[in-house]
């Protein structure tokens, strides 16, 4: 994975840095208590945004279809 100062993540290496990401997820304070398992980034996360220090993405969340919607949160 090329890892550039900023900007937007290749499609290619998404994938990669998902893997990272859910390896690791456990131990960031952001995912306590959200109710989000590493195994939803996979197949979910999109525009991946590198901006140092911070990993932007949009996330499919399908919460609202539990309770009858047929939609997605992003």
């Amino acid at each position: 994975m090329s890892v550039k100062a900023n900007g937007f993540v290749e499609e290619d290496d998404v994938y990669e840095l998902v893997n990272l990401l859910a390896a690791a997820w456990d131990d960031l304070s952001i995912a306590r208590g959200s109710g989000m398992e590493p195994d939803k980034l996979y197949d979910r996360m999109e525009k991946v945004h590198w901006e140092p220090p911070l990993l932007l993405f949009v996330i499919e969340r399908h919460g609202g279809t539990v309770q009858g919607s047929t939609r997605a949160e992003l």
